[in-house]
């Protein structure tokens, strides 16, 4: 299936481990300046694979600092993303699941820039 997280998946810089609040890498991202793409991934996972050249290419393109994580480093992250992944996450906020279009997260990274869209973020 292609399209939206499913209900529930976090919003507005939150923890994706669902503990509340910004990451610490996403607030240290924002405080540098930054856009920070996270990006979960599991070992042996061949749509991860695919989506990595995506990721890697764009992020580069664009300046945006990239983080994968694997989620079988937390058992947190696996409760929560299971089967679900990659999972793409810009600034914090849902991006994608399972397939990563490079245009799309080019103009999500672009939009994360924004400076109007960074101050809101921090009311």
């Amino acid at each position: 299936m292609r399209g939206p997280f499913r209900p529930g998946a976090p919003r507005g810089g939150r923890d994706p481990r669902g503990i509340g609040g910004p990451s610490d890498a996403v607030r240290l991202a924002r405080a540098r300046g930054e856009v920070l793409v996270e990006f979960y991934t599991r070992p042996g996972c061949h749509l991860c694979d695919d989506a990595r050249a995506t990721v890697t290419a764009t992020t580069e393109r664009t300046g945006a600092r990239v983080v994968e994580i694997d989620i079988t480093s937390d058992e947190g992250l696996v409760r929560r993303f299971g089967e679900d992944v990659p999972v793409v996450f810009v600034d914090g906020r849902p991006h994608a699941k399972w397939f990563v279009d490079g245009a799309k997260l080019e103009a999500d990274i672009e939009r994360a820039r924004s400076p109007r869209r960074r101050d809101r973020d921090h009311e």
